[in-house]
């Protein structure tokens, strides 16, 4: 005999003959105890800490509060779908049973209960006591927690990043400033340099022997050193190097659409 799809209860094919008795009692054993039946289904809702035991594998129960849907296994209820703690975004500025990850503090108990029990302090501790924080994704993106190969490690719930940076001498790249000064130039100008010549001019007319000059004149001049007055001076050639920019922060950001970002209750 077929079962209805939602509660999984017993109802006639149309070529099954006509006991209505028979098909009655089945129905009632299916919602009494579910005797040689598949599991009842019974969609169940409240506040979430209002869950009753569980037992009756596959019935439903949804958590008003949390706006989130749990399944009971017949061991344990287990939420469908998003875990407390899981995160999204969205265009929109509100999501029923999502919190707007801000880094706000919130309570530890009633609907936050399972996301506490979920992150508990690793977002931040809030009051230390009766609060806790949750993730704070405005404004900045979300990377994973741990470390990568030849990465950094990165503890999760660590803010780290700047959307501004100046840079220091140390992070320059090293660089070299050429300097050029085509038409620097030392003039040298001498106007007294000269040296008096010292020897012997014979000059006249006659004849010359060996042992004696005839008939000759001389005349004999002194030559001794003499100051240069040559100087190279310094010349002032105009030039300077100087320091350029306007020590401003660089922007920092990747190219990014800001949505609005969610943790689940």
């Amino acid at each position: 005999m077929p079962t209805t799809t939602r509660l999984h209860l017993p109802y006639p094919a149309e070529s099954d003959p006509a006991d209505v008795p028979v098909d009655i009692q089945k129905l009632a054993e299916a919602l009494d105890a579910g005797t040689g039946q598949a599991s009842v289904a019974v969609d169940l809702q409240g506040l979430l800490n209002a869950l009753p035991a569980p037992g009756v594998p596959g019935r439903y129960y949804w958590a008003t509060d949390q706006g989130s849907l749990w399944r009971d296994d017949g061991a344990s209820w287990r939420i469908i779908g998003p875990q407390p703690g899981d995160t999204k975004y969205s265009a929109s500025g509100a999501s029923y049973g999502w919190l707007l990850a801000d880094g706000s503090a919130v309570a530890r108990g009633g609907a936050n209960a399972a996301l506490f029990a979920a992150i508990g302090v690793s977002q931040g501790a809030g009051d230390g006591s009766a609060t806790f924080n949750l993730p704070d994704l405005v404004g900045r993106a979300a990377i994973g927690a741990g470390q990568g190969a030849g990465l950094a490690n990165r503890a999760n719930g660590a803010k780290l990043g700047e959307e501004n940076h100046r840079m220091v001498t140390a992070e320059m790249p090293s660089h070299v400033h050429s300097l050029s000064d085509p038409t620097h130039a030392h003039n040298v100008a001498d106007p007294t340099h000269y040296h008096p010549s010292r020897g012997r001019i014979d000059h006249g007319t006659g004849t010359q022997t060996s042992v004696a000059v005839v008939g000759w004149t001389s005349q004999t001049d002194t030559t001794g050193p003499s100051g240069v007055g040559v100087g190279i001076y310094g010349a002032a050639t105009g030039l300077g190097m100087y320091g350029a920019g306007g020590d401003v922060p660089h922007n920092n950001i990747q190219p990014s659409t800001a949505l609005y970002p969610f943790v689940k209750l």
